[in-house]
């Protein structure tokens, strides 16, 4: 399969996401400018650093219900 055809694949598979999590890759960040994809991204990671701070401390997860 040539560069062209898998990319095409990968515009197919991501529709309509804003954020596509790729195995073995890391993260692909859709958006209209580099602003837009930035904020994407730092989002992803602040989310992802409270849901792992939510899971390793049971205390701080009984406190928000």
């Amino acid at each position: 399969m040539g560069e062209m055809a898998e990319a095409e694949e990968a515009v197919a598979a991501v529709g309509d996401a804003q954020l596509a999590l790729l195995a073995n890759h890391g993260v692909l960040v859709l958006a209209d400018n580099i602003r837009q994809a930035h904020l994407r991204a730092v989002t992803l990671e602040w989310e992802a650093m409270v849901r792992k701070e939510l899971r390793l401390d049971p205390a701080l997860r009984a406190s928000i219900g």
